[in-house]
């Protein structure tokens, strides 16, 4: 079963992320997503929200392939400093969050 997520940067016919312009380049809290690569900054709006998601999940709502999503997870944590944690469902799916943190750059 999917998810659906509504509102924001997400366009409500298709339940993906929409594609940005200069004036939304930046998160809510702060973090300066100007310099990063399209399919990053897809994968870091669905994500910011701080909820639990699998990869398939991401991989659709960023319209990103999975092993894409994968890497920019890991990318978003070690070279962006977003961290995120993992942990198994009780369904024994991969689920990540990333996490709220105030000394995010």
């Amino acid at each position: 079963m999917g998810v659906v997520l509504h509102g924001g940067d997400f366009d409500q016919c298709t339940n993906r992320v929409s594609r940005w312009t200069g004036a939304k380049m930046s998160g809510p809290s702060g973090i300066a997503t100007m310099t990063w690569s399209e399919q990053l900054r897809a994968v870091y709006e669905v994500m910011k929200s701080g909820r639990w998601f699998t990869l398939g999940e991401v991989t659709f709502h960023a319209s990103a392939p999975e092993a894409s999503v994968s890497a920019l997870i890991r990318d978003l944590d070690n070279k962006k400093g977003v961290p995120h944690e993992r942990h198994q469902s009780g369904h024994g799916l991969v689920e990540q969050q990333l996490i709220a943190s105030p000394s995010t750059p």
